[in-house]
C-alpha cells in the first residue's frame, strides 16, 4: 500500500469522528465498506487497494495512567530517500510552525522522534 491509497483530507472532521468512535467502540466501523458509508471522501480518502468487505483492525488503548505501546508495522520502516520531503500533515505548519514551513533537517530522524512520541503519549 502507497500514502496515496489513504489521505486524510480533513483531519479536523476525522479528529471528532475518532472522537466519538473512541467513547462509543460500538459505533466504529468493522470493516472497509462501513467506514466508507460513515466517513465521507472528502474526510477520508480510500483508494482501490481497499476493499469493502476488507476487515479493520480495531482496538483501544487503555488510559494514559498505563504504559502501552502500539509498535509500527515494520513494512511502514523504510528509510526516506535523501531530499524526499516529509509527509507531514498540513495543520502542523498552520497550528504548530505559526504558518512557516518546518525546516528538517533529517527526514528519519524526525520520523524516528514522532514514532518516540507517538507510541509512549498516545498524543491524544
Amino acid at each position: 500500500m502507497t500514502r496515496q491509497d489513504m489521505e486524510i483530507r480533513d483531519f479536523e472532521a476525522f479528529g471528532r469522528i475518532i472522537i466519538e468512535w473512541a467513547k462509543n467502540p460500538d459505533d466504529a466501523p468493522r470493516r472497509v465498506g462501513e467506514f466508507r458509508d460513515k466517513v465521507a471522501e472528502n474526510i477520508v480518502f480510500l483508494g482501490g487497494s481497499f476493499a469493502n468487505d476488507d476487515p479493520i483492525d480495531l482496538f483501544q488503548a487503555p488510559p494514559r495512567s498505563r504504559l502501552s505501546l502500539m509498535l509500527p508495522h515494520p513494512d511502514d520502516l523504510t528509510e526516506m530517500p535523501d531530499g524526499e520531503e516529509y509527509p507531514l500533515p498540513g495543520f502542523y505548519q498552520l497550528m504548530a510552525f505559526g504558518g512557516m514551513q518546518p525546516n528538517i533537517a533529517d527526514n528519519n530522524d524526525f520520523r524516528s522522534c514522532r514514532i518516540a512520541d507517538y507510541v509512549m503519549r498516545k498524543c491524544v
